[in-house]
């Protein structure tokens, strides 16, 4: 009874605002569990043996003898290049303004993945209740993960897996995710391709099959290890940056504030010291005293006895020149981030429309590399799903698709899709993707059967013209009789 009541007193941790219940996670499964998966998924393997390939040399590293040492070096690198580069965007409000908006551009609306038609059709709406599940998980998702690429370079995400179902997919913290290839970049074990270190002891915390974690890099360079983040150029010029917007403050605080010259008599009958004291000790300029030039004071009036003048020395009159903050800035924002600067009005008074449209139209091209990311990410946790339930993904063809980014109004999207399937050259299924979210169709294949069956009940409603041709009507609304009916009734 007494251990029980210790280990209950050990689970609660002390803390200001009462008790605070922790269990830490179980980091490693039993390896039942993970072999069962690996089984499962092992028949769809398209891993191919570095040792059976004709390819020769090392093409990640240009010395190869030095290579297993300098990955000591990378990680510590690595982590510091993550931090900096978080450390920037949650700091920065730039930083953060222009990473997110490329980030949720590239996601924009989620994505939907429809099966094609060509497969069976129990078999392909079997595909599609699976594919409508990993959707489901993968949406509310799909920011962070975005954002998370472009900002720290690599994106881990594993796909947890419980019975022959994908239940979860985690993001995994990239500083402490790392990729056991040799220097040439290559898996030589499958089931050991990646391993979460501990980055305050360097233990090892768990180990993952490579079936089951997808590594997606961001400004991958052939042969390297990882990605680079976005933002990592900015590092140096964000500090220069922010040197000069301080020196700037303090330049403002120091030279900006109005002084003033006060002189206790004249040239002709000059204040002495004494007076000069008992001014000063008179209207509060005293030390320890309110001083009428604090600007948190209010401000009173001074007499004198007209021995008294004062003079108003303005501040410096150049404190309102900031062409060097605008240069380093301008080179910060637009070189170093996803964002046109413009494009969240971070000095866009200075740019004319065409060159913003312009700006705009380039920066969406830059979001669908993003968005084919997020993409790739989305039809391998598909695959899995299909795999764990015995279906080869090959045999059911099945397309991933985001929202189209475009800087066209929704009215001309629509009439453009209109036009194009007026002239017959895309199918109604695809005119209906396109259209989708501007219409408010969340299932095309719904859409499409609800639409021919009205079409269906719109013929069955009209007679037919072969047996029962339609007769022209008179002003009464009655079939006009031709000249032969009525000759014939004569």
């Amino acid at each position: 009874m007494n251990s029980r009541k210790q280990q209950t007193r050990r689970a609660y941790l002390a803390t200001d605002s009462g008790l605070e219940t922790f269990r830490p996670a179980r980091h490693v499964k039993p390896a039942g569990i993970v072999k069962k998966a690996l089984r499962s998924l092992a028949r769809a393997l398209r891993w191919v043996d570095p040792s059976r390939t004709t390819e020769q040399g090392s093409a990640g590293a240009a010395s190869p003898s030095t290579y297993a040492y300098s990955l000591l070096a990378q990680r510590y690198e690595r982590r510091q290049l993550i931090e900096d580069c978080r450390l920037m965007v949650f700091d920065d409000p730039r930083a953060r303004r222009s990473t997110q908006m490329f980030a949720r551009e590239a996601v924009r609306g989620g994505c939907t993945v429809q099966v094609s038609q060509g497969a069976p059709r129990r078999l392909a709406q079997r595909a599609q209740a699976i594919a409508d599940e990993v959707v489901a998980l993968a949406n509310p998702k799909l920011f962070s993960w975005a954002w998370m690429l472009v900002v720290e370079g690599d994106l881990f995400v594993q796909a947890v897996v419980s019975g022959d179902r994908v239940t979860n997919a985690k993001r995994m913290p990239a500083v402490s995710i790392e990729r056991l290839t040799d220097d040439t970049d290559e898996f030589q074990d499958p089931a050991r391709a990646f391993e979460q270190i501990d980055i305050a002891s360097n233990e090892t915390v768990t180990e993952f099959p490579l079936l089951l974690m997808h590594h997606a890099r961001w400004n991958y360079v052939d042969g390297e290890r990882y990605g680079t983040p976005e933002v990592v150029a900015g590092r140096r010029m964000r500090e220069k940056l922010e040197l000069q917007e301080e020196s700037q403050s303090i330049r403002r605080m120091v030279r900006a504030a109005i002084t003033r010259l006060w002189s206790v008599g004249d040239k002709d009958n000059p204040g002495k010291a004494t007076e000069v004291d008992q001014f000063k000790a008179d209207n509060g300029f005293a030390e320890g005293r309110r001083e009428v030039y604090d600007p948190t004071e209010v401000a009173r009036d001074l007499f004198g006895n007209g021995l008294v003048t004062c003079q108003t020395l303005d501040g410096d009159p150049h404190i309102h020149e900031v062409d060097d903050l605008k240069y380093l800035q301008n080179v910060y924002a637009s070189a170093a981030l996803p964002t046109p600067p413009p494009l969240f009005n971070l000095d866009a008074e200075s740019v004319n429309r065409d060159v913003l449209d312009d700006l705009r139209t380039e920066w969406l091209k830059q979001t669908q590399v993003l968005t084919g990311e997020m993409a790739a990410l989305v039809r391998w946790l598909v695959e899995v799903a299909l795999l764990l339930d015995g279906i080869l993904p090959e045999t059911v063809p099945f397309e991933v698709r985001f929202s189209d980014s475009s800087i066209e109004k929704p009215s001309e999207v629509v009439g453009r899709v209109l036009d194009i399937r007026r002239d017959r050259l895309i199918s109604r299924r695809k005119a209906v993707q396109l259209l989708a979210e501007y219409i408010g169709v969340t299932d095309v294949d719904a859409e499409i059967a609800a639409i021919e069956a009205e079409e269906s009940a719109a013929r069955a409603e009209e007679p037919d013209e072969a047996t029962n041709p339609k007769k022209p009507l008179d002003r009464n609304g009655r079939p006009k009789r031709d000249s032969v009916s009525i000759l014939n009734r004569r």
